[in-house]
This record gives C-alpha cells, structure tokens and sequence, in this order.
C-alpha cells in the first residue's frame, strides 16, 4: 500500500512538473505584444434608473476625477452608468463605497448580456498566467 502511494505521488509530481515546464514555454514562445504590456482595464454597468440625472452626472464626473479610473460614460436612453477602470491601480469595492457614501445612492450592477457560447475558463486567467510565467519584458 506504501509503495502505490509513493508511486502515485511520483507519477503526480512528474505530471504537475510537466504541466508547469509546457505552460513556462507557452508563456516565453515568442515575445509579448504591446497588448500584454497594457494594464488590465476592466468595466462594470449600473442601473441608474431609479437616480435622478443631476446626481447621475455628478456621479459620472466624481468617477472621471479618480486616479484609475479610465472612463465613466451615463447613457440617457438606457439609463446605465458604465465605469472602466485598472485592475492594478483601483479595487472596485473602492470607488463603489465613494459613490454610495457621498451621494447616498445604492449601485445596483446590471450584468452584461452576453449571446452564444460562453468559455469555461475566464480569459482573464488566461493572460494573467502568461504575464506571470513571462520572463521578457
């Protein structure tokens, strides 16, 4: 029994060890493009339906002031507030507390819809574990 576990740990071992070796090389092929080089920018929408539009815009305005913030748009028509923002320099729990504690207003997030098939793994994983793994700048 001692001896098919140790094998099974071996075998185990060998099998993550090769998985890491094949994904470093993946990871250094060739050389990153400016694409991997940019921050990460992620975006998020609100349902500003149930706030007035003189609050909203000065919502969208305190939005665009803040460091990390790439862009705060308001769309009348649809009544959503759409934030991007970096990854790197701004948690979303940050600007989501500025906002609900100067304006009192509670963000509700809207989900994007998306159409078609859907991938299993989230590619921003994807990138991450190549920028990481990458050694060339």
């Amino acid at each position: 029994m001692k001896r098919c576990i140790i094998r099974f740990l071996k075998f185990t071992g060998i099998l993550l060890l090769l998985a890491f070796i094949s994904a470093f090389t993946w990871a250094n092929w060739e050389e990153p493009g400016p694409g991997m080089k940019a921050p990460v920018v992620d975006f998020v929408q609100y349902d500003m339906s149930k706030t007035i539009l003189p609050k909203t815009n000065m919502i969208q305005a305190t939005l665009a002031k803040q460091p990390g913030i790439v862009g705060a748009t308001f769309s009348a028509e649809s009544e959503l507030l759409v934030v991007a923002y970096r990854v790197d320099e701004i948690d979303r729990n940050t600007f989501e507390m500025l906002i609900e504690k100067s304006y009192s207003t509670p963000l509700k997030e809207k989900q994007f819809q998306q159409s078609g098939p859907k991938c299993p793994v989230d590619v921003a994983w994807i990138s991450y574990i190549k920028k990481t793994l990458c050694l060339r700048d």
